[in-house]
Protein backbone atom coordinates (compact mmCIF):
# COMPACT_ATOMS: atom_id res chain seq x y z
CA UNK A 1 0.00 0.00 0.00
CA UNK A 2 2.70 2.29 0.77
CA UNK A 3 4.27 1.40 -2.28
CA UNK A 4 1.25 2.56 -4.00
CA UNK A 5 1.36 5.55 -2.67
CA UNK A 6 4.70 6.48 -3.90
CA UNK A 7 4.11 5.26 -7.59
CA UNK A 8 0.88 6.51 -8.38
CA UNK A 9 1.34 10.14 -8.04
CA UNK A 10 4.82 9.47 -10.26
CA UNK A 11 3.07 7.57 -12.39
CA UNK A 12 -0.19 10.32 -12.87
CA UNK A 13 2.58 12.58 -13.40
CA UNK A 14 4.35 10.46 -16.43
CA UNK A 15 0.59 10.01 -18.09
CA UNK A 16 0.26 13.70 -18.10
CA UNK A 17 3.80 14.59 -19.89
CA UNK A 18 3.63 11.79 -22.43
CA UNK A 19 -0.07 13.62 -23.10
CA UNK A 20 1.37 16.79 -23.62
CA UNK A 21 0.06 18.03 -20.23
CA UNK A 22 1.36 20.13 -17.52
CA UNK A 23 -0.09 20.10 -14.20
CA UNK A 24 1.00 23.76 -14.12
CA UNK A 25 -0.47 24.64 -17.39
CA UNK A 26 -3.23 26.60 -16.81
CA UNK A 27 -3.47 30.52 -16.89
CA UNK A 28 -6.09 31.94 -15.02
CA UNK A 29 -8.70 34.42 -16.07
CA UNK A 30 -8.73 37.33 -13.93
CA UNK A 31 -11.85 39.31 -13.61
CA UNK A 32 -12.68 43.59 -13.64
CA UNK A 33 -15.15 45.48 -12.48
CA UNK A 34 -15.76 49.05 -11.21
CA UNK A 35 -17.09 47.72 -8.29
CA UNK A 36 -14.02 45.46 -7.27
CA UNK A 37 -10.93 45.30 -5.32
CA UNK A 38 -7.84 45.50 -6.22
CA UNK A 39 -6.99 43.56 -2.88
CA UNK A 40 -9.43 40.73 -4.60
CA UNK A 41 -8.15 37.87 -5.61
CA UNK A 42 -9.31 38.78 -9.41
CA UNK A 43 -12.19 36.17 -9.75
CA UNK A 44 -15.44 36.56 -11.11
CA UNK A 45 -17.37 37.05 -7.98
CA UNK A 46 -14.50 39.24 -6.15
CA UNK A 47 -12.90 41.00 -9.37
CA UNK A 48 -10.47 43.57 -9.36
CA UNK A 49 -10.77 47.35 -9.54
CA UNK A 50 -8.33 48.17 -12.29
CA UNK A 51 -6.59 47.15 -15.55
CA UNK A 52 -3.62 47.89 -13.91
CA UNK A 53 -3.90 45.92 -11.55
CA UNK A 54 -4.65 42.57 -13.58
CA UNK A 55 -2.14 43.95 -16.30
CA UNK A 56 0.36 42.83 -13.22
CA UNK A 57 -0.49 39.98 -12.03
CA UNK A 58 -1.15 38.06 -15.67
CA UNK A 59 0.96 35.48 -17.06
CA UNK A 60 1.06 33.61 -20.76
CA UNK A 61 -2.27 32.14 -21.56
CA UNK A 62 -4.33 34.35 -19.23
CA UNK A 63 -7.64 36.24 -19.94
CA UNK A 64 -8.56 39.18 -18.43
CA UNK A 65 -12.18 39.79 -18.77
CA UNK A 66 -13.30 44.08 -17.80
CA UNK A 67 -16.77 44.08 -17.21
CA UNK A 68 -19.10 47.39 -18.15
CA UNK A 69 -17.95 50.82 -16.58
CA UNK A 70 -15.42 53.66 -16.28
CA UNK A 71 -11.93 53.17 -15.30
CA UNK A 72 -9.97 55.80 -14.88
CA UNK A 73 -6.34 55.67 -14.62
CA UNK A 74 -2.92 55.54 -17.31
CA UNK A 75 -2.38 51.97 -18.10
CA UNK A 76 0.61 49.86 -18.81
CA UNK A 77 0.74 46.15 -20.06
CA UNK A 78 4.28 44.60 -19.64
CA UNK A 79 3.87 40.70 -19.85
CA UNK A 80 4.67 38.30 -22.62
CA UNK A 81 2.29 35.60 -24.16
CA UNK A 82 3.62 33.71 -26.68
CA UNK A 83 2.46 32.39 -30.06
CA UNK A 84 0.19 29.49 -28.33
CA UNK A 85 -0.81 31.54 -25.21
CA UNK A 86 -1.64 34.54 -25.65
CA UNK A 87 -2.65 37.29 -23.06
CA UNK A 88 -5.70 39.22 -24.08
CA UNK A 89 -7.41 41.72 -22.34
CA UNK A 90 -11.19 41.88 -23.50
CA UNK A 91 -14.06 44.14 -22.62
CA UNK A 92 -16.66 41.72 -22.23
CA UNK A 93 -19.03 43.97 -23.74
CA UNK A 94 -17.83 46.06 -26.61
CA UNK A 95 -16.68 49.57 -26.12
CA UNK A 96 -18.93 48.73 -22.75
CA UNK A 97 -15.25 49.27 -20.65
CA UNK A 98 -14.74 53.32 -20.85
CA UNK A 99 -11.05 53.70 -20.36
CA UNK A 100 -10.25 57.88 -20.00
CA UNK A 101 -7.01 59.47 -18.85
CA UNK A 102 -6.81 60.51 -15.37
CA UNK A 103 -6.46 64.54 -14.43
CA UNK A 104 -2.67 65.92 -14.58
CA UNK A 105 -0.18 66.34 -16.73
CA UNK A 106 3.07 63.87 -15.90
CA UNK A 107 2.28 61.27 -18.96
CA UNK A 108 0.67 61.96 -22.34
CA UNK A 109 0.34 58.32 -23.61
CA UNK A 110 -2.94 56.29 -22.41
CA UNK A 111 -2.59 52.72 -22.80
CA UNK A 112 1.21 51.59 -23.30
CA UNK A 113 1.58 47.84 -24.56
CA UNK A 114 5.39 46.59 -24.37
CA UNK A 115 4.71 42.67 -24.39
CA UNK A 116 4.54 40.28 -26.39
CA UNK A 117 1.63 38.56 -28.06
CA UNK A 118 -1.18 40.63 -26.27
CA UNK A 119 -4.70 41.97 -27.17
CA UNK A 120 -6.34 44.73 -26.79
CA UNK A 121 -9.72 43.79 -27.80
CA UNK A 122 -13.30 46.11 -27.55
CA UNK A 123 -12.35 48.73 -25.14
CA UNK A 124 -13.27 52.35 -25.58
CA UNK A 125 -10.51 55.21 -24.17
CA UNK A 126 -12.07 58.30 -24.30
CA UNK A 127 -9.43 61.35 -24.08
CA UNK A 128 -12.24 64.05 -23.86
CA UNK A 129 -12.09 64.95 -20.17
CA UNK A 130 -7.82 65.57 -20.32
CA UNK A 131 -6.54 67.50 -23.77
CA UNK A 132 -2.88 67.02 -22.43
CA UNK A 133 -3.12 63.19 -23.97
CA UNK A 134 -1.32 62.69 -27.58
CA UNK A 135 -1.31 58.88 -27.84
CA UNK A 136 -4.43 56.44 -26.95
CA UNK A 137 -3.08 53.10 -27.60
CA UNK A 138 1.11 52.75 -28.20
CA UNK A 139 2.19 49.02 -29.47
CA UNK A 140 6.12 48.94 -28.09
CA UNK A 141 6.15 45.03 -28.18
CA UNK A 142 5.44 42.78 -30.73
CA UNK A 143 2.90 40.24 -32.29
CA UNK A 144 0.12 42.34 -30.98
CA UNK A 145 -3.44 42.54 -32.12
CA UNK A 146 -4.89 45.94 -31.12
CA UNK A 147 -8.73 44.99 -32.43
CA UNK A 148 -12.56 46.51 -31.80
CA UNK A 149 -11.46 49.17 -29.94
CA UNK A 150 -13.06 52.80 -29.83
CA UNK A 151 -10.45 55.56 -29.87
CA UNK A 152 -11.54 59.10 -29.76
CA UNK A 153 -10.22 63.13 -28.85
CA UNK A 154 -7.08 62.87 -27.45
CA UNK A 155 -6.35 66.34 -27.86
CA UNK A 156 -2.95 66.22 -27.20
CA UNK A 157 -1.81 69.95 -26.08
CA UNK A 158 1.21 68.48 -24.29
CA UNK A 159 4.50 69.64 -24.78
CA UNK A 160 5.17 66.99 -27.18
CA UNK A 161 1.80 67.46 -28.83
CA UNK A 162 2.94 71.32 -29.13
CA UNK A 163 6.47 70.57 -30.23
CA UNK A 164 6.35 68.24 -33.60
CA UNK A 165 6.46 64.96 -31.75
CA UNK A 166 2.55 64.39 -33.16
CA UNK A 167 0.32 61.69 -32.18
CA UNK A 168 -1.98 59.14 -32.38
CA UNK A 169 -5.13 57.55 -31.80
CA UNK A 170 -2.75 53.95 -32.44
CA UNK A 171 0.90 53.76 -32.72
CA UNK A 172 2.90 50.77 -33.91
CA UNK A 173 6.49 51.57 -33.21
CA UNK A 174 8.51 48.37 -31.73
CA UNK A 175 11.42 49.09 -29.57
CA UNK A 176 12.76 50.67 -32.42
CA UNK A 177 11.79 51.72 -36.36
CA UNK A 178 13.59 48.51 -37.23
CA UNK A 179 11.27 46.46 -34.89
CA UNK A 180 10.70 43.30 -37.64
CA UNK A 181 7.99 42.30 -34.68
CA UNK A 182 4.95 42.07 -36.69
CA UNK A 183 1.48 43.81 -35.31
CA UNK A 184 -2.05 43.68 -36.38
CA UNK A 185 -4.31 46.93 -36.37
CA UNK A 186 -7.97 45.87 -37.08
CA UNK A 187 -11.58 46.62 -37.16
CA UNK A 188 -10.88 50.14 -35.06
CA UNK A 189 -13.04 53.30 -34.92
CA UNK A 190 -10.76 55.93 -34.21
CA UNK A 191 -11.64 59.78 -34.47
CA UNK A 192 -10.92 62.93 -33.05
CA UNK A 193 -7.08 62.61 -32.92
CA UNK A 194 -5.82 66.07 -32.30
CA UNK A 195 -6.45 69.29 -33.24
CA UNK A 196 -8.68 69.45 -36.26
CA UNK A 197 -8.04 73.68 -36.55
CA UNK A 198 -4.11 73.19 -35.59
CA UNK A 199 -4.76 75.85 -32.34
CA UNK A 200 -2.36 74.21 -30.79
CA UNK A 201 0.43 72.81 -33.06
CA UNK A 202 4.04 74.58 -33.34
CA UNK A 203 5.35 72.54 -35.82
CA UNK A 204 3.02 71.75 -38.38
CA UNK A 205 4.62 68.87 -40.26
CA UNK A 206 4.47 66.62 -37.28
CA UNK A 207 0.76 66.27 -36.82
CA UNK A 208 -1.54 63.51 -35.25
CA UNK A 209 -3.03 60.85 -37.33
CA UNK A 210 -5.71 58.05 -36.44
CA UNK A 211 -3.11 54.86 -36.65
CA UNK A 212 0.50 55.32 -37.11
CA UNK A 213 2.37 52.82 -38.70
CA UNK A 214 6.40 53.39 -38.18
CA UNK A 215 8.00 49.42 -38.04
CA UNK A 216 7.59 46.72 -40.70
CA UNK A 217 5.41 43.68 -41.51
CA UNK A 218 2.10 45.20 -39.60
CA UNK A 219 -1.27 44.99 -40.94
CA UNK A 220 -4.08 47.58 -40.73
CA UNK A 221 -7.59 46.45 -42.14
CA UNK A 222 -11.37 46.98 -41.21
CA UNK A 223 -10.99 50.49 -39.47
CA UNK A 224 -13.05 53.33 -39.63
CA UNK A 225 -10.89 56.73 -39.23
CA UNK A 226 -12.14 59.81 -39.49
CA UNK A 227 -12.15 63.75 -38.36
CA UNK A 228 -8.26 63.35 -37.30
CA UNK A 229 -5.88 66.42 -37.14
CA UNK A 230 -4.37 65.33 -40.11
CA UNK A 231 -4.29 61.67 -41.94
CA UNK A 232 -6.36 59.30 -41.47
CA UNK A 233 -3.58 56.43 -41.55
CA UNK A 234 -0.23 57.52 -41.93
CA UNK A 235 3.05 54.81 -43.06
CA UNK A 236 5.70 56.63 -42.14
CA UNK A 237 9.57 56.02 -40.70
CA UNK A 238 10.24 52.36 -41.86
CA UNK A 239 6.81 50.23 -42.05
CA UNK A 240 8.26 48.28 -44.78
CA UNK A 241 5.95 44.95 -46.07
CA UNK A 242 2.46 46.49 -44.26
CA UNK A 243 -0.33 45.71 -45.67
CA UNK A 244 -3.55 48.36 -45.20
CA UNK A 245 -6.33 46.70 -46.51
CA UNK A 246 -10.19 47.45 -46.39
CA UNK A 247 -10.10 50.72 -44.53
CA UNK A 248 -12.38 53.47 -44.73
CA UNK A 249 -10.92 57.09 -43.90
CA UNK A 250 -13.34 60.42 -44.26
CA UNK A 251 -13.17 63.90 -42.60
CA UNK A 252 -9.71 63.97 -41.89
CA UNK A 253 -7.47 67.04 -41.85
CA UNK A 254 -5.03 66.55 -44.05
CA UNK A 255 -6.06 63.32 -45.97
CA UNK A 256 -7.46 59.88 -45.90
CA UNK A 257 -3.94 57.77 -46.34
CA UNK A 258 -0.47 58.70 -46.41
CA UNK A 259 2.30 56.54 -47.52
CA UNK A 260 6.45 56.67 -47.65
CA UNK A 261 7.39 56.34 -50.95
CA UNK A 262 10.43 53.96 -49.15
CA UNK A 263 8.28 51.76 -47.77
CA UNK A 264 9.56 48.60 -49.24
CA UNK A 265 7.13 45.87 -50.71
CA UNK A 266 4.14 47.69 -48.58
CA UNK A 267 0.27 46.43 -50.44
CA UNK A 268 -2.59 48.56 -50.10
CA UNK A 269 -5.87 47.33 -51.40
CA UNK A 270 -9.55 47.41 -51.45
CA UNK A 271 -9.60 50.98 -49.03
CA UNK A 272 -11.84 53.74 -49.55
CA UNK A 273 -10.84 57.37 -49.05
CA UNK A 274 -13.96 60.01 -49.29
CA UNK A 275 -14.83 63.27 -48.33
CA UNK A 276 -11.07 64.43 -47.02
CA UNK A 277 -9.43 67.13 -46.21
CA UNK A 278 -11.74 68.36 -43.67
CA UNK A 279 -9.91 71.34 -43.31
CA UNK A 280 -7.25 73.26 -45.88
CA UNK A 281 -3.99 72.68 -44.08
CA UNK A 282 -0.96 74.53 -43.83
CA UNK A 283 1.02 74.43 -47.17
CA UNK A 284 3.67 72.13 -45.50
CA UNK A 285 1.06 69.13 -45.29
CA UNK A 286 0.08 67.88 -48.95
CA UNK A 287 -3.51 66.45 -49.22
CA UNK A 288 -5.10 63.72 -51.23
CA UNK A 289 -7.01 60.10 -50.87
CA UNK A 290 -4.03 58.22 -51.01
CA UNK A 291 -0.28 60.31 -50.52
CA UNK A 292 2.73 59.47 -51.34
CA UNK A 293 6.19 61.36 -50.42
CA UNK A 294 9.39 60.55 -52.13
CA UNK A 295 11.97 58.34 -49.87
CA UNK A 296 15.01 60.55 -48.38
CA UNK A 297 17.86 59.13 -47.28
CA UNK A 298 17.26 56.59 -44.68
CA UNK A 299 19.41 53.57 -44.80
CA UNK A 300 16.77 51.46 -43.20
CA UNK A 301 14.93 51.25 -46.84
CA UNK A 302 16.10 48.66 -48.78
CA UNK A 303 14.94 50.59 -51.77
CA UNK A 304 13.89 47.18 -53.61
CA UNK A 305 10.60 48.25 -54.69
CA UNK A 306 7.88 50.81 -53.85
CA UNK A 307 4.18 50.34 -52.75
CA UNK A 308 1.72 48.27 -55.18
CA UNK A 309 -1.99 49.99 -54.75
CA UNK A 310 -4.89 47.67 -55.81
CA UNK A 311 -8.72 48.05 -56.11
CA UNK A 312 -8.89 51.13 -53.85
CA UNK A 313 -11.89 53.84 -54.35
CA UNK A 314 -11.23 57.82 -53.92
CA UNK A 315 -13.71 60.72 -54.08
CA UNK A 316 -14.62 64.48 -53.50
CA UNK A 317 -11.12 64.65 -51.75
CA UNK A 318 -8.85 68.16 -51.47
CA UNK A 319 -5.85 68.33 -52.88
CA UNK A 320 -4.48 68.62 -55.82
CA UNK A 321 -3.30 64.61 -56.02
CA UNK A 322 -6.64 63.78 -54.33
CA UNK A 323 -7.22 60.70 -56.32
CA UNK A 324 -3.51 59.57 -57.10
CA UNK A 325 -3.22 55.87 -56.60
CA UNK A 326 -6.77 54.90 -56.75
CA UNK A 327 -8.31 52.35 -59.62
CA UNK A 328 -11.97 53.94 -59.14
CA UNK A 329 -12.76 57.83 -58.61
CA UNK A 330 -16.63 57.43 -57.92
CA UNK A 331 -19.13 58.08 -55.13
CA UNK A 332 -18.89 54.85 -53.05
CA UNK A 333 -22.31 54.48 -52.14
CA UNK A 334 -22.80 54.04 -48.45
CA UNK A 335 -26.45 53.81 -46.85
CA UNK A 336 -26.06 56.76 -45.04
CA UNK A 337 -22.51 59.21 -45.17
CA UNK A 338 -22.59 61.81 -41.90
CA UNK A 339 -19.79 63.30 -41.83
CA UNK A 340 -19.83 63.71 -38.11
CA UNK A 341 -19.62 59.70 -37.55
CA UNK A 342 -23.64 58.94 -37.19
CA UNK A 343 -23.88 57.48 -40.82
CA UNK A 344 -24.08 53.72 -41.90
CA UNK A 345 -21.30 53.17 -43.51
CA UNK A 346 -22.37 49.87 -45.35
CA UNK A 347 -22.41 50.02 -48.95
CA UNK A 348 -26.08 50.17 -50.27
CA UNK A 349 -27.15 48.17 -52.97
CA UNK A 350 -25.72 49.77 -56.03
CA UNK A 351 -22.74 50.60 -54.57
CA UNK A 352 -19.65 50.79 -57.52
CA UNK A 353 -17.26 48.96 -54.49
CA UNK A 354 -19.23 46.21 -54.27
CA UNK A 355 -17.44 43.25 -55.31
CA UNK A 356 -14.66 45.31 -56.83
CA UNK A 357 -11.90 44.18 -54.38
CA UNK A 358 -9.30 42.42 -54.88
CA UNK A 359 -8.84 39.43 -52.65
CA UNK A 360 -4.90 39.66 -52.82
CA UNK A 361 -3.78 40.43 -49.57
CA UNK A 362 -7.36 41.37 -48.00
CA UNK A 363 -8.61 40.53 -44.64
CA UNK A 364 -10.49 36.96 -44.60
CA UNK A 365 -13.38 38.66 -42.55
CA UNK A 366 -15.22 42.53 -42.26
CA UNK A 367 -15.85 44.57 -39.82
CA UNK A 368 -19.06 42.37 -38.04
CA UNK A 369 -16.73 39.70 -38.27
CA UNK A 370 -18.88 38.30 -41.21
CA UNK A 371 -16.79 36.15 -44.08
CA UNK A 372 -15.51 37.60 -47.22
CA UNK A 373 -16.16 37.35 -50.01
CA UNK A 374 -20.38 37.52 -49.87
CA UNK A 375 -21.04 37.95 -53.23
CA UNK A 376 -18.85 37.00 -56.17
CA UNK A 377 -16.36 39.33 -55.36
CA UNK A 378 -15.12 41.11 -52.32
CA UNK A 379 -16.14 44.29 -51.78
CA UNK A 380 -13.76 47.45 -51.43
CA UNK A 381 -14.13 49.28 -47.67
CA UNK A 382 -14.62 48.09 -44.27
CA UNK A 383 -17.85 46.25 -44.42
CA UNK A 384 -18.83 43.10 -46.66
CA UNK A 385 -22.16 43.69 -48.47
Amino acid sequence: MRLQKRILPHLFAIIFFSLGISLNSHAADYYVSPTGSDSNPGTIGAPFKTIQKAADVVDAGSVVHVAPGTYIGIIRTTRNGTATKRIRFISDVKWGANCIPPAGNDADIFWENTGDYVDIDGFEMDGTGNPWFRLGLVQYGGYGRLCNNHIHHFYGTSTNGRNGNGGAGILSTGTSYADTRPNEVFNNVIHHIGDLFYKHVTYLQNHQHGIYISNPNCRVYNNIVYANEAYGIHLYHNPLSATVANNLCFQNGAGGFYFYLGDSNTIVVNNISYDNPRVNPSSDVSTSGYNTNTPKNNPLHDGSTNIIFLNNLSFHNGGSNSNANASIVADPGFIKYMADGTGDYHLAAGSIAIDKGTPAHAPSFDMNGRKRPQGAGYDIGPYEK
